[in-house]
């Protein structure tokens, strides 16, 4: 994939470059044999940390090959402001507990 560098009102940051997020998921799903078309799943991670914000939003490239998941959440909110309560830290239990090997995988 191609890197973008960072856009300031001064010009460009040559040293800061990322690559797009949309890119990276459909490269980690195409790595992990998912579809290619991600799917919302929002309604099921909110029905799984109780204390969700209405500005959490998550999507997963479901069907994958190898038995992982790929999925990202968006929380749109302002620039450093980070999601309220507990979500945050419910969100990232749920998603890394699936893999501890004592556990099946599951949406919930």
């Amino acid at each position: 994939p191609h890197c973008c560098a960072v856009r300031v009102a001064a010009g460009c940051w040559p040293l800061r470059y990322y690559t797009p997020l949309d890119e990276m998921m459909s490269l980690w799903s195409y790595i992990h044999g998912c579809d290619e078309t991600p799917t919302d799943v929002t309604e099921q991670v909110h029905n799984i940390c109780s204390h969700h914000q209405k500005d959490l939003t998550c999507f997963e490239y479901q069907h994958c090959e190898s038995k992982k998941r790929v999925l990202k959440c968006l929380y749109d909110g302002h620039h450093g402001q980070v999601p309220g309560g507990e979500v945050f830290g419910c969100v990232s239990l749920w998603f890394f507990n699936q893999f501890r090997r004592t556990l099946p995988v599951s949406l919930a």
